[in-house]
């Protein structure tokens, strides 16, 4: 029988035998001792001259007295992972030219192999490490760039991981970098002195000028440097008050003039209305401009990239100036109309989807042009009406809802809104 679920069963009883009547037998001590060969030989022996033919499990217990591991193969001791026997090494190599020689040794570099070492030498710069002395590898920053000066210090700890992509070994680890020495210095404009370098403290005092003198502790102003407006009265300078002001004690006062009235607090601009050729109006003191009064809107100052500002129910909306024609929008592509797109020639160069949006959700006005042009021989512009939109074409006369058209290669087509969510298209449109 031999071994069997981790129990041994003997091959014969000889008890059972003899009161069965049956002999001893050569043969059957044969069996016997051939059962217990075979269950010798299936165990493991502990000078180690046989190995295990399957895992072992080891039913809750653990190997205990075990050593350090001495090849790649062996398994580690609590003592190799709690002293980082297995990957903390002292850098035996050069400033630049790091190299460690862990033990059990590494065979090849891998990807995502980490490693601690203490470095004797700081860095002047880009930097290699050799492990094994399998090969000098760059060590480089996450973002794949070489080292810089003193970001290895002496007696400094720097972990690595080995990037098999870019076949570089990684510092992972917080690096020092020592600044190099900027002469910083504060300059002492004019009227002043006390300026240089801050490797001292320094103190800016002004310098006496015309009409101004430095003491300790204040600057004094000269009776001469009081000019047109104002006078001079020990060392106070005053306002004098001219067209439209009033000096007082305290303050300066506007004097009422040509529609305006001085008031206590404040000053008050007096009412007057817009006409067609002053757009500006002016009620209860508040000042507007009234666009709809005016015959015409000019201005050579005007650039093609400004934008006009008038309000329409108490929304302000934008008005560009457009120096010649529209504006073109190039490389455009699958997008929902917005409010930047009135007034423009959209070009659209692959397949595309342009999405007219519902009147509640963007708010686009009436009746401003916008030209679709598909400068492609083969790609298509598909003008689809969100939910509740009305889209009107030559496919559509009457008006569809959430409809779809389809702008033709290299053909062009005119888009504008004609109510709240209704839309209408014509142009190159496949049937």
């Amino acid at each position: 029988m031999g071994w069997s679920g981790g129990t041994f069963t003997r091959a014969r009883d000889w008890t059972d035998d003899e009161a069965g009547a049956v002999d001893m037998l050569s043969v059957n001590f044969d069996q016997e001792d051939d059962n217990f060969e075979a269950g010798i030989n299936a165990c493991l022996t502990k000078d180690g001259t046989n190995a295990p033919s399957a895992d072992l499990p080891m039913g809750g217990n653990t190997h205990t007295g075990v050593g350090d591991a001495a090849n790649k193969d062996d398994y580690a001791s609590a003592a190799d992972v709690i002293d980082q026997h297995l990957n903390f090494y002292v850098d035996s190599g050069a400033a630049d030219v790091y190299a460690i020689t862990p033990s059990p040794s590494i065979a090849a570099y891998a990807e995502g192999q980490r490693l601690v070492f203490r470095a004797t030498n700081a860095n002047t710069g880009a930097s290699t490490l050799n492990v094994n002395a399998i090969g000098a590898i760059a060590i480089e920053t996450n973002d794949a760039t070489a080292l810089a000066a003193n970001m290895i210090v002496v007696g400094g700890y720097y972990e690595v991981t080995y990037d098999a992509n870019g076949s570089r070994f990684v510092m992972t680890s917080p690096h020092s970098i020592t600044p190099a020495s900027t002469a910083t210095s504060v300059i002492a404009g004019t009227g002043l002195t006390g300026g240089g370098t801050l490797a001292a403290d320094r103190t800016l005092n002004v310098i006496g000028g015309d009409g101004i003198t430095a003491n300790a502790d204040d600057i004094a102003i000269s009776a001469t440097v009081a000019g047109t407006g104002m006078t001079h009265s020990s060392g106070v300078l005053n306002v004098i008050g001219g067209a439209g002001l009033v000096a007082n004690a305290d303050d300066m006062a506007v004097g009422g003039g040509n529609g305006i009235t001085a008031n206590a607090n404040d000053v008050a601009l007096t009412d007057a209305a817009a006409s067609t050729t002053n757009p500006v109006d002016i009620s209860s003191g508040t000042v507007s401009l009234d666009v709809e009064a005016l015959t015409t809107i000019e201005g050579s100052a005007l650039a093609a990239t400004d934008t006009l500002y008038v309000e329409d129910g108490g929304v302000s909306k934008g008005i560009e100036v457009q120096a010649l024609g529209l504006r073109v929008q190039t490389a455009q592509g699958t997008q929902t109309l917005a409010a930047a797109d009135m007034n423009s020639i959209m070009e659209f160069t692959a397949t595309s989807t342009l999405t007219l949006p519902v009147n509640s959700g963007v708010d686009l006005p009436v009746g401003v042009p916008i030209v679709l042009n598909v400068k492609h021989a083969t790609q298509v512009l598909t003008v689809t009406a969100a939910a509740s939109v009305t889209l009107v074409s030559t496919n559509h006369p009457a008006g569809g809802s959430a409809a779809s058209d389809t702008v033709s290669a290299g053909g062009s087509a005119v888009l504008f809104k004609t109510a709240a969510d209704v839309w209408a298209l014509s142009g190159d449109i496949a049937d």
